[in-house]
């Protein structure tokens, strides 16, 4: 953009020393703030922000001072204060040369804003013009953006604070931003004619019908910048891993982005001895919020000491598994991509827990946070299809913006297995009938239903074994329930990840009959291995059963239930074709590989 001519002599007078002149330059910013650039309403509010602090601080200075030193104070420190938090240092000190910017910032940037344009409603176009459109961008340039509003006072007032919010956000950063609101269209004639404008937002094409030449932002961030790195939030460790459905989850999607040649970091917790070279070695980088405990509570308190401190690339992206975790990033890191992952109903295990008269109470406060993230939240992915309705009929204005990517199996270890030898390791025979449980001990999972069902199913199977694998605060409970299964119930406890695809071999059938899930990954963990499923009618479990040779989808009835279970394990429990189908069902649909795939594609589209 061409500064005016005032600015332009005063640059080019060269009778005074150069200092002298950036100085002058610099007053001459202070009294003017670029008025000379605006249109009618921003000058108007601009002067507004000066002369209603003026007239505030004049009453409380008219006590101290005579009644013309009071305006000039009080007015010298409105206008400063405009002038700071309006965000006109950095491009003052662009132009003067005092300062630098990496090239990449500007892409950065951009990206950045326009993703935050796309979410209001009050703008009818966006453009880039200047140095980034001629293409001579360099380390003393600024970026210039102009913007065109939509009709009428109120979408004035919203544009107004938008710019406001970032200049601002430009102050923060140091990023040299030369932004300003344009009344209408024809504004666009004050524009230099030989810089072909950059489209950041142009829903109704107005610059593709009225310009012979013209660029799309991302077809210029896609040639400037690399993939860039993926951060992944989630309080877990890989080399000490807990049992859990976000932990696999986290875990598989790491792998799967690793074999694709993505460079990712964990922001994880320590919780084994193990030195960081040997977490190092896992192929990624890997750097501990807290360490000896993953408490959810705590992970959250050191992300906001630590993410203003964090190296991150300037091009990361954050994929995060829960949305809260994001909030210091949208705090601290407000041009970065943010993804989160929407992995079950929001606080579903309080309700049904015994703490569940604490939910009214905690249900208000904390969707007040999750709304407050997921509105600085720019891309959503669902495990399943029950999370994405929840979440659009909570916050309709996520509707059709939430995708939809399953939680995947690593199939090179859960895999069919010799049963026979498998079951003689653990002590089973190999005409046992084993139903199986596998996850956390809680109310939410309804352990005790399925052992009032597995009751039912004992006094009709004489060889029949229940394996609870996993633990939780449920486990004595449920340990005195059980008494009268004797020897027919065993709790395994917590098993390590790579027992897993072996335990899950010993079953005859998994059974599922939580209260609430989204996307189970035992369901596909066990049909992976081979092992029908018998599940009530819970979280996306229905979409995966989808016939009789992978399982069941049984009545919330003990008698129904425990029927389901027998039939399951007699006709289509032993047949290895069946066993190979259902192998080749998870593979078809649940590997890894396309998880992985999914969430690449994704950042494709939205960077």
């Amino acid at each position: 953009m061409h500064k005016s001519s005032i600015h332009y002599r005063i640059l080019n007078f060269k009778l005074l020393p150069q200092e002298i002149r950036k100085l002058m330059l610099i007053l001459m910013n202070w009294v003017f703030q670029s008025v000379l650039y605006m249109d009618r309403t921003e000058r108007t509010l601009k002067v507004l922000v000066t002369l209603i602090p003026t007239f505030i601080l004049f009453f409380l200075f008219q006590n101290y001072y005579s009644e013309l030193t009071s305006i000039i104070i009080s007015f010298s420190i409105a206008h400063t204060l405009n002038w700071i938090f309006n965000g006109q240092i950095f491009v003052l000190l662009k132009n003067v040369g005092w300062v630098n910017t990496d090239k990449d910032k500007f892409f950065i940037y951009s990206s950045a804003l326009k993703r935050r344009i796309e979410k209001t409603n009050f703008l009818y176009l966006a453009v880039i013009f200047g140095s980034l459109s001629r293409n001579r961008l360099t380390d003393s340039s600024d970026l210039d953006i102009r913007i065109i509003r939509k009709s009428g006072l109120n979408n004035a007032l919203k544009c107004f604070l938008f710019i406001w919010h970032e200049r601002l956000l430009a102050l923060i950063y140091r990023f040299p931003l030369d932004i300003y609101i344009l009344d209408d269209v024809s504004g666009l004639s004050k524009i230099n004619s030989e810089e072909a404008p950059i489209i950041l937002y142009d829903p109704d094409n107005y610059i593709v019908k009225n310009y012979t030449e013209y660029f799309f932002f991302q077809d210029i961030f896609h040639k400037s910048m690399d993939f860039p790195e993926i951060i992944m939030v989630y309080p877990y460790d890989p080399l000490h891993k807990n049992p859990g459905g976000g932990i696999k989850y986290v875990d598989n999607l790491i792998m799967g982005l690793l074999k694709e040649g993505k460079k990712v970091t964990l922001l994880g917790v320590k919780l084994s001895d193990k030195t960081i070279d040997e977490y190092q070695s896992l192929g990624f980088k890997f750097v501990p919020i807290t360490e000896k405990s993953d408490a959810s509570y705590l992970y959250l308190l050191f992300l906001f000491v630590k993410t203003p401190f964090l190296k991150l690339p300037i091009n990361s992206v954050i994929h995060s598994h829960r949305s809260y975790f994001l909030l210091p990033f949208i705090l601290f890191r407000q041009n970065n991509l943010k993804i989160v992952t929407l992995h079950g109903i929001t606080l579903e295990i309080i309700r049904v827990s015994s703490y569940a008269y604490l939910y009214p109470i905690i249900e208000p406060v904390f969707r007040f946070i999750e709304r407050l993230c997921l509105s600085n939240i720019d891309v959503y992915i669902a495990v399943s299809n029950n999370v994405k309705h929840f979440f659009e009929n909570r916050y309709p204005w996520m509707m059709n913006r939430i995708e939809i990517i399953p939680t995947g199996v690593d199939l090179t270890t859960y895999k069919p297995m010799d049963k026979h030898k498998i079951r003689k390791l653990y002590g089973f025979e190999e005409d046992d009938l084993i139903v199986m449980f596998v996850g956390r001990l809680e109310k939410i999972k309804n352990i005790d239903f399925l052992i009032r069902s597995f009751t039912i199913l004992s006094q009709q199977v004489s060889n029949s074994k229940l394996l609870i694998v996993g633990n939780g605060v449920e486990e004595s409970n449920l340990k005195n329930i059980s008494t009268h299964l004797g020897s027919k119930i065993f709790f395994m406890g917590s098993q390590p990840s790579e027992k897993m695809p072996e335990i899950y071999n010993l079953a005859s059938v998994l059974a599922l009959c939580s209260e609430s899930e989204a996307s189970p990954n035992v369901v596909k963990e066990a049909l992976a291995c081979g092992i029908p499923v018998v599940s009530t009618d819970v979280g996306d479990v229905s979409s995966i059963i989808c016939n009789d040779s992978l399982g069941k989808i049984s009545h919330k009835d003990e008698n129904s239930f425990a029927r389901d279970l027998i039939h399951m394990c007699k006709s289509k429990g032993k047949n290895k074709v069946f066993f190979e189908h259902r192998n080749q069902f998870v593979t078809e649909n649940f590997e890894i590989k396309k998880m992985s795939e999914s969430i690449s594609k994704v950042l494709e589209y939205y960077l």
